[in-house]
This record gives C-alpha cells, sequence and structure tokens, in this order.
C-alpha cells in the first residue's frame, strides 16, 4: 500500500490499531482515568471553595475505586497518587496541601468510608445513566 499525500483520505485512516502493553497501557489507563474525573469535578459549581474540602476527596476516591480493576499484577496503579494527580490541576496544591490530601485519603480509607460499588448496583447505576440520558434526549 503507497500513500498518496494528495489523497482526500486523512492520514489516521493509515495508522494500524495496536493496543498498548505494559507500562504504556498502565500509563494510558491512568491518564484516561484521570482525564475523565477532572472533566467530572470541573462540573461542579464553584469548585475552587472546595479547596481540601473532604466530600470532594470522598468522591474522586469512590470514583478511582470502582473504575480501576488493580487484580492485574501488571497493572498495580497507585490510587492515592492518581487522586493527588487529578486534584492538583484545579487547585494548584502546595507540598503540604498535597500531603494534606494523602492523610485525608488514609482517614477515609481508615474508616472504610472508601467503598467499592457491587456489580449490581453498578448495573443498576449504568441503566438509569443510560435511561436518563434517553430521556433528556426526547
Amino acid at each position: 500500500m503507497s500513500i498518496n499525500p494528495t489523497s482526500s483520505t486523512e492520514p489516521k485512516d493509515y495508522i494500524i490499531d495496536i493496543p498498548f502493553v505494559n507500562a504504556l497501557e498502565k500509563s494510558n489507563i491512568y491518564n484516561c482515568i484521570r482525564d475523565a474525573v477532572i472533566l467530572k469535578i470541573q462540573k461542579i459549581p464553584q469548585l475552587q471553595s472546595l479547596r481540601l474540602n473532604v466530600e470532594l476527596t470522598l468522591l474522586v476516591c469512590n470514583i478511582i475505586e470502582n473504575s480501576i480493576n488493580n487484580n492485574s499484577k501488571h497493572h498495580k496503579i497507585d490510587k492515592k497518587q492518581l487522586v493527588v494527580d487529578i486534584l492538583q490541576p484545579p487547585f494548584n496544591l502546595n507540598t503540604q496541601e498535597q500531603q494534606q490530601l494523602k492523610d485525608q485519603i488514609d482517614f477515609l480509607y481508615n474508616n472504610h468510608q472508601i467503598v467499592k460499588l457491587s456489580v449490581f448496583k453498578k448495573a443498576v447505576n449504568g441503566i438509569s445513566g443510560w435511561f436518563k440520558k434517553k430521556v433528556s434526549l426526547s
């Protein structure tokens, strides 16, 4: 197959879809989850007033807990660091605040506040989210 630069075909059409493996896959998962959660929390009104808010930290922790499957021995992701990386951009946390955030995460974890949803609850949430989208489009 030759590539014709004058062709109307987009360059992306020539990229072969080869999956990421090992460190690249782990990095891709990490960055996708980080970016998705950052987009989600940026929708919160008056986000800047929630700097180091325990409820916001708990929300992010629960989203991550239910988004990452750390059962694979190749893709262990540091969830605590991911929470810090998510809350760093909107609040520009300094080193002391990052440590305070890590202490909040430890407190939430030790007091069993970070919970993994059951498969049933995940399914119900998925179906209700789909239904809400369909109703809002009508």
